[in-house]
């Protein structure tokens, strides 16, 4: 007896399943459905035109590079520039737009304080990384592109940082913010730990703090202050910095609670009332006793011990 084929086994030609599916108006709604109420469209469509922009404008952005030859030493010399990006105007990037977009956030979008300050601590732990891999890696002494520029104006405080090519500094430190930033607002968009619409435009909405990094360090190439390998080395550099600093304050971006700060245990007998529990994370509303963040139970555990005057030993011994 012959088997009949399976047409699971034998699907249909490509172009035929785009006409029945066409050719249905349930389908039709499912099409609909699939690309623009759930934005699998929008993301289509996001993706293209990041596509079309790489490949044609950095086409007509590449500007010269001018280098000095020198008749002695038959060799190619880097000239002496100016920082785009000086070093106050790094400082300030580095600080001052996380102050801003946290500032904002708590201030119109429900953000809690807690969640703000957590999210500059992470600022500031990244930098303090950063600047540890950096300053000591400085000792290796590699010179910079510039270098004979530098001996020939004879400036000895332009000699003395003549020397500190290896890694650079406004790549390692912009970077570590910026890594921050782009984490905190994925975790607080759930790029990655919840399905919603338009989930590739809120990816680039979060990627623009890297953008601005990745700026800062192509100037200093341009600028002849370091090298790629010194530019690279400076972007890993920030980019574990911050990933590390974020990590020690906010939860994985991979876990529903991603949009929640980490609480830690001593910290929870300050909050007692719904206001404080909401500054710790927990949704306001009907649904403050359902937050699974393991805020809750420090709660809970707080009220059953109850601590009398003089005895917060026993509080400390509880939580532990």
């Amino acid at each position: 007896m012959q088997r009949r084929p399976n047409p699971r086994n034998n699907p249909k030609p490509l172009h035929l399943q785009l006409c029945t599916m066409l050719a249905s108006d349930s389908k039709k709604v499912l099409v609909k459905k699939f690309l623009f109420t759930e934005g699998y469209g929008y993301d289509w469509l996001a993706a293209g035109l990041v596509i079309l922009i790489n490949f044609l404008f950095p086409t007509f952005l590449i500007a010269p590079v001018y280098r000095l030859y020198d008749a002695e030493d038959k060799t190619l010399a880097y000239p002496f520039r100016e920082d785009t990006v000086s070093n106050l105007a790094a400082a300030l990037l580095i600080f001052l737009p996380p102050a801003g977009v946290f500032i904002l956030a708590c201030t119109f979008f429900r953000v809690s304080i807690l969640d703000g300050h957590h999210a500059y601590l992470s600022v500031v732990e990244a930098f303090s990384l950063a600047s540890g891999w950096k300053r000591w890696m400085n000792l290796v002494g590699r010179l910079r592109p510039h270098w004979l520029a530098v001996l020939a104006m004879g400036d000895p405080q332009l000699i003395s940082v003549g020397r500190l090519s290896y890694p650079s500094g406004h790549t390692a430190y912009t970077f570590s913010s910026a890594t921050v930033v782009a984490l905190w607002l994925c975790g607080k968009l759930q790029v990655f730990s919840r399905p919603s619409q338009a989930l590739y435009l809120k990816l680039l909405l979060c990627s623009m703090p890297l953008w601005l990094a990745t700026f800062v360090a192509c100037t200093r190439i341009t600028d002849y202050k370091h090298d790629f390998s010194d530019v690279n080395a400076g972007s890993f550099i920030g980019i574990v910095s911050g990933f590390v600093g974020y990590s020690l304050n906010f939860h994985s971006l991979f876990s529903t609670s991603s949009n929640l700060p980490k609480v830690r245990r001593e910290a929870s007998p300050l909050a007692e009332t719904r206001e404080a529990r909401h500054a710790y994370g927990a949704p306001a509303g009907d649904g403050e006793d359902e937050f699974v963040g393991g805020v809750d139970q420090q709660f809970r555990l707080c009220s059953e011990l109850s601590p009398e005057p003089g005895r917060g030993s026993d509080v400390e011994e509880g939580l532990r």
